[in-house]
């Protein structure tokens, strides 16, 4: 599990990000909020590793309140699916796509796009 976390994530990078020290990294509970706040605090740990930079790892109430921290600008990156990139790219024209969580296809080894 950890390495289809580390291989690559859809998220959006926000314009102030180049210059921060200190990042809160998003999601919204597709399901249940427990579950999802550990992958999410491992993503981050090792985010904080690689980089030097310190990464938070935050979970949502819902999608509403994700897209309003987005606007805020109080997070920094967000994981969200295709859909949700298109209507908050809308709302906020300075979102910046950054990658595409990819993982492995257990039949044929491939490595390939999770959406």
């Amino acid at each position: 599990m950890y390495t289809k976390i580390i291989v690559c994530i859809l998220f959006l990078h926000i314009s102030s990000l180049a210059y921060a020290e200190q990042y809160k990294l998003a999601v919204y509970p597709s399901n249940d909020p427990a579950k999802l706040i550990v992958p999410m605090k491992i993503l981050a740990k090792y985010m904080s590793q690689e980089s030097g930079d310190q990464f938070t790892a935050v979970v949502t109430k819902d999608y509403a309140e994700l897209s309003e921290r987005v606007r805020n600008k109080s997070i920094q990156l967000a994981w969200i699916n295709p859909i949700n990139y298109i209507k908050m790219k809308s709302e906020n024209p300075s979102l910046q796509y950054v990658a595409t969580y990819m993982e492995k296809n257990n039949d044929t080894g491939q490595i390939i796009p999770y959406y």
